[in-house]
């Protein structure tokens, strides 16, 4: 059975998901998710109970996504430069010692 089922009604709802499981476990499976894992840890237990019966991503709930969706959807990285002096020490090779073995 799947961890919201084992808790949901009679199983001790948020209070025990968050005793059995730990804080750090919750936030751990709600941000592989791609959900909100901040807040209180009995908040993130109680995100992880309302995923109880969806079946498609579509049917999430959208006040249970993380800001800033999942990595693909987020713009490319942008490099910079760094100094002038370190380019000017890039462009100049340094003296190569070769150590001949005989």
């Amino acid at each position: 059975a799947d961890l919201a089922a084992r808790f949901a009604g009679d199983g001790g709802g948020a209070e025990a998901l968050l005793a059995a499981e730990g804080a750090e476990a919750l936030k751990a499976r709600l941000l592989a998710l791609g959900l909100k894992a901040g807040g209180a840890p009995v908040e993130r237990a109680k995100r992880l109970l309302q995923l109880q019966g969806i079946t498609q991503l579509a049917d999430l709930p959208k006040d249970l996504l993380a800001k800033g969706g999942p990595i693909a959807a987020r713009p490319p990285v942008k490099f910079v430069r760094a100094s002038g002096q370190v380019e000017a020490e890039a462009k100049q090779p340094e003296a190569a010692s070769m150590d001949v073995a005989d």
